[in-house]
């Protein structure tokens, strides 16, 4: 079932009487209901920290997507940042991680390339490129291998619009580490810079 949350208004399918609505409650309480989990708007900090302390115990949601006004909100403390991208990582039915029109530090994006129930990767427009830097890519490849180079991942999907920088062979540490996923079926390289 599709279900997009307006953090400051919880929708989808009602729960059986005497049971609460809120969101931190149904994602750690397994709501059946709640598959997606779209967080469109900023939280305040004590929402934030309800939701970061559920997602560990959550086995039913499949699909997270973020937007920017969520994003960069939670931004503004890289702590709290990192913490969420780790509580998002431990939900146990992940399988899917899209980041619309925002920019997130790309060790976030390692981070979420270790889960391995994770089959689709998106990112549109948005990495901090301050970041993007060969040595930051070839990390970005480790994560989905193993050490002994085989695959660390089911990644099926990769997407991820950008606006690259220039440097010659900069993204074929990562290309390389794609050889390793046998489920990979989409690799989607999107630059969005006006420039060619």
């Amino acid at each position: 079932q599709h279900f997009m949350v307006n953090v400051s208004l919880v929708m989808g399918n009602s729960l059986p009487h005497g049971i609460s609505h809120s969101l931190p409650y149904r994602i750690r309480y397994n709501d059946s209901s709640l598959t997606e989990l779209g967080l469109t708007t900023s939280l305040d900090d004590d929402e934030l920290q309800s939701i970061i302390r559920a997602l560990p115990r959550n086995r039913t949601i499949q699909v997270v997507v973020l937007f920017d006004s969520f994003t960069s909100h939670v931004l503004q403390q890289p702590l709290q940042w990192k913490l969420f991208v780790e509580a998002l990582a431990s939900v146990q039915s992940l399988q899917q991680v899209e980041l619309l029109e925002t920019c997130v530090p790309l060790d976030s994006l390692q981070h979420l390339l270790q889960k391995p129930t994770l089959q689709t990767l998106a990112i549109t427009d948005g990495v901090d490129l301050g970041s993007v830097t060969y040595t930051t890519i070839v990390e970005l490849g480790a994560a989905v291998t193993k050490r002994d180079g085989s695959s660390a991942s089911f990644l099926q999907e990769f997407v991820w619009e950008c606006q690259f920088p220039t440097w010659e062979n900069l993204l074929d540490p990562l290309l390389v580490a794609f050889t390793s996923l046998s489920k990979l079926k989409l690799v989607g390289l999107v630059d969005s810079s006006a420039s060619k």
